[in-house]
């Protein structure tokens, strides 16, 4: 899903991870939910630092970062 510059990018940002952070996925059976899915599947891999856990949250599909209560979804409005 992400090209390999992307990648290279994000392997330089999480290799300055100083503590662990957990991605929480919520997501369906729908096309978006499992693109959502591969993708944070995807940037998990890059680190043993990150994890990702499934729960329903408020929107789905969408995921959250730790308890930073940062939460990011597909913006309903959009078609």
């Amino acid at each position: 899903m992400l090209d390999a510059n992307i990648v290279k990018q994000l392997e330089s940002y999480v290799a300055l991870l100083e503590g662990d952070v957990v991605l929480t996925l919520s997501v369906g059976d729908d096309e978006t939910s499992l693109k959502l899915k591969s993708f944070v599947e995807e940037v998990a891999a890059l680190s043993p630092r990150i994890t990702v856990v499934s729960e329903t949250l408020s929107r789905t599909p969408s995921f959250a970062i730790g308890d930073t209560g940062i939460v990011f979804a597909k913006n309903s409005l959009r078609s």
